[in-house]
């Protein structure tokens, strides 16, 4: 946290984003430096520079970027570490580390679908409370499908441009 903290949000978060678009595709990842450039660990340094990130710090580089993806990559895993039931320590690994990892092999433009298809396909079984009629133009400015279609025009061409 401390070497992501090191850096401005406004010079680190470009950089992660073009990896991020970069190494995007399945196993392209394994063709990166060091094969370092894991989407959970780029998605982490992402989340501590949006959160803990400060615009009084200096600039990073790649090699900056490169390094700090080094760091998470050693980063002790406390569960190993867990002599009092290993049963337990094992499967609580294992779950932290399905959860960070299994969302990338998720394709994106299906989930994209999905969410529209549930908003504003699906009745309830229940009155809604949140999702009363014109609440996508209120919230997003534009339908939930014109949305959804400029989000995977924007994801493709993030992808293909490389961020």
């Amino acid at each position: 946290m401390a070497r992501v903290r090191r850096h401005r949000p406004s010079a680190l978060l470009p950089l992660i984003a073009q990896a991020s678009a970069t190494y995007a595709l399945q196993s392209s990842w394994q063709e990166s430096p060091y094969r370092k450039y894991l989407p959970w660990a780029l998605a982490d340094a992402a989340r501590v520079s949006l959160a803990c990130g400060n615009e009084y710090r200096k600039n990073a580089s790649e090699a900056d970027l490169l390094r700090i993806l080094d760091m998470h990559s050693q980063l002790e895993e406390p569960y190993i570490y867990d002599h009092d039931n290993d049963g337990d320590a094992l499967a609580r690994f294992m779950l932290r580390a399905a959860g960070e990892q299994m969302i990338y092999q998720e394709p994106v433009g299906r989930e994209l679908a999905r969410a529209a298809a549930m908003l504003t396909q699906t009745t309830g079984t229940r009155e809604a409370r949140c999702l009363r009629p014109g609440w996508e133009e209120e919230l997003l400015g534009t339908s939930l499908s014109h949305y959804v279609g400029i989000a995977q025009l924007l994801w493709a061409s993030a992808i293909n441009c490389a961020g």
